[in-house]
């Protein structure tokens, strides 16, 4: 049983979509993050799939990137066939909608994303001792026009990481 973890539901949207179609809502637990309350039993492994925010200037926008630590030897394979670049995470409770704070945090933290989940999904997944793998589209530069950003392209956002996400879990079938 896999778990997919996430935070919103236009996060996985099309991830949900194309694994409704192959007929694996079996092996597949949905669980939008609730941190404590995540139920985990049955479940093998963790993906944690969802928006963030880059710190780093060099990431661009709709780039999926695979975050650390994560720990699965078919994760190592998959992200290299496909050249995703492995970050750093900071998570924050408030989004990073400042440039000037985002560089600030970067500086602070030296993460390469900012997002709102995944350093408590760790702590869950490792308190459960289940493997976490997660991807991260880059969604937004933490600039003031963030919100704007992702909502008027989380659809965008959700097919290219609800993709990349079923390709590695077709992997795993």
């Amino acid at each position: 049983m896999v778990g997919i973890c996430y935070a919103h539901e236009p996060e996985i949207r099309e991830l949900r979509r194309l694994v409704d179609k192959t007929g694996w809502a079996g092996n597949i637990r949905w669980q939008r993050f609730a941190g404590k309350s995540n139920n985990w039993a049955d479940v093998e492994l963790i993906v944690n799939a969802g928006f963030a925010g880059a710190l780093d200037p060099n990431l661009s926008l709709g780039q999926v990137v695979r975050v650390q630590p994560a720990v699965h030897d078919r994760a190592d394979l998959f992200c290299g066939e496909r050249g995703l670049k492995t970050v750093s995470c900071h998570t924050s409770e408030t989004p990073v909608i400042d440039r000037g704070d985002a560089v600030a945090l970067r500086l602070e933290t030296r993460a390469d994303i900012v997002d709102m989940e995944f350093a408590r999904v760790l702590r869950s997944a490792r308190s459960h001792k289940i493997p976490l793998i997660g991807f991260k589209i880059i969604s937004d530069h933490c600039t003031p026009d963030a919100r704007a950003t992702v909502r008027s392209r989380q659809e965008e956002w959700s097919k290219i990481l609800g993709v990349t996400v079923f390709e590695f879990l077709s992997g795993l079938q």
